[in-house]
């Protein structure tokens, strides 16, 4: 993706923004908008940014090989000793439709 933001003066623009906000001045939403977007750049270019397949209150699919069973995601944690499923299960077990489960399922019936 083509950066939007000039990293040298976002660095500079951060380290003033904050100093103001220190001072008691308002917050200046579309500077902080400015702000997080370069954020997200710095972290996108240092490889650090995270797309997520889903988001919280999407509803997913997941197949235990007999059935298809649709559920609703009610919060995204990275505890990989309490997470409901795998994200690496997304597209083996667990789908973002339930034609894709169901096609899954019929798939591993005919194998």
């Amino acid at each position: 993706m083509e950066r939007l933001t000039n990293k040298k003066e976002a660095d500079a623009q951060r380290k003033s923004y904050e100093r103001r906000l220190e001072q008691g001045y308002p917050r200046n939403i579309p500077e902080e908008r400015f702000l997080k977007l370069a954020a997200y750049e710095d972290a996108e270019e240092q490889g650090r940014l995270l797309v997520l397949p889903c988001k919280v209150g999407d509803k997913i699919y997941q197949t235990d090989g007999i059935r298809v069973y649709e559920s609703t995601v009610r919060q995204l944690i990275f505890d990989t000793e309490n997470i409901a499923f795998d994200v690496r299960a997304i597209g083996k077990t667990v789908f973002r439709t339930r034609e894709a489960a169901e096609a899954a399922l019929s798939k591993g019936e005919n194998e």
